[in-house]
């Protein structure tokens, strides 16, 4: 299986997935690439269309009458920027830009699933309600495992001292 998925674009702007066989819609194409697939679309003569095609994609899903997802000052920003620095923007600063957003919004994250944790514990710690709100706490079901586990200990505990007992009475 290759690296990429090919998906060959006809003139007639219709899209053929190659390994499974089959024409794909725009919006099943979107779905393969957001699950992870990487894809290259191949024109009627065999060049990469892939950014072209995708790009074109992306741009038309945000015209359903909602906010677009490029704006428009952008768009013109761009048609007005010459070769080399939008060279420089596609391949230098916007990774970089996509990057640090990805970590900054993980860094938040990973912040407040911290406060929550904090809020929960401190909350816990002063109500008398605390089991109730343990279920909420990272790790909590761990812990609720271990205490099932505990009490179907102490059951079969139980139990063979309930045998115990009886075979006891019945000797005497």
């Amino acid at each position: 299986m290759s690296a990429y998925l090919i998906i060959k674009k006809y003139k007639n702007r219709r899209l053929y997935d190659t390994e499974r066989s089959c024409f794909l819609t725009r919006e099943e194409l979107l779905d393969i690439v957001r699950s992870g697939r990487d894809v290259k679309v191949e024109d009627p003569e065999g060049q990469d269309a892939t950014v072209e095609v995708l790009l074109q994609m992306m741009l038309e899903t945000g015209t359903d009458g909602k906010e677009r997802i490029i704006p428009s000052d952008f768009v013109h920003f761009l048609i007005r920027a010459n070769k080399s620095s939008l060279h420089s923007f596609f391949h230098q600063f916007l990774p970089t830009a996509m990057n640090n957003y990805q970590e900054s919004l993980q860094k938040i994250q990973k912040t407040q699933q911290d406060m929550a944790t904090g809020i929960l514990q401190g909350i816990t710690s002063m109500n008398p309600f605390a089991n109730a709100f343990q279920a909420f706490l990272p790790g909590a079901q761990i812990k609720q495992d271990d205490t099932k586990k505990e009490v179907d200990e102490l059951k079969r505990q139980l139990q063979e001292m309930q045998k115990t007992l009886e075979r006891i009475s019945k000797d005497t």
